[in-house]
């Protein structure tokens, strides 16, 4: 694990401070770029570290809360 991920994850410890912890975990290229990859079919044949470099960090932000996104994805039945 990247020592940068190591620091967010022990300098983010306690409940108090989950939230920013997970929120801070998930902006670092290296834990979102294999879900990425996983998950969406365009990044499929890339390898992690071509999609790292596809991720803009600036793009990511926590500043949406929760409550403000739509309940359901627009274009996918249930």
């Amino acid at each position: 694990m990247k020592e940068e991920t190591n620091f967010v994850l022990r300098a983010m410890s306690g409940r108090e401070k989950y939230d920013e912890a997970c929120k801070a975990t998930w902006k670092l290229k290296e834990i979102i770029a294999p879900v990425l990859q996983f998950a969406v079919r365009e990044y499929q044949n890339h390898s992690v570290a071509e999609i790292i470099g596809y991720i803009n960090a600036s793009t990511i932000s926590d500043a949406i809360p929760l409550d403000d996104l739509p309940a359901f994805i627009e274009g996918l039945e249930n």
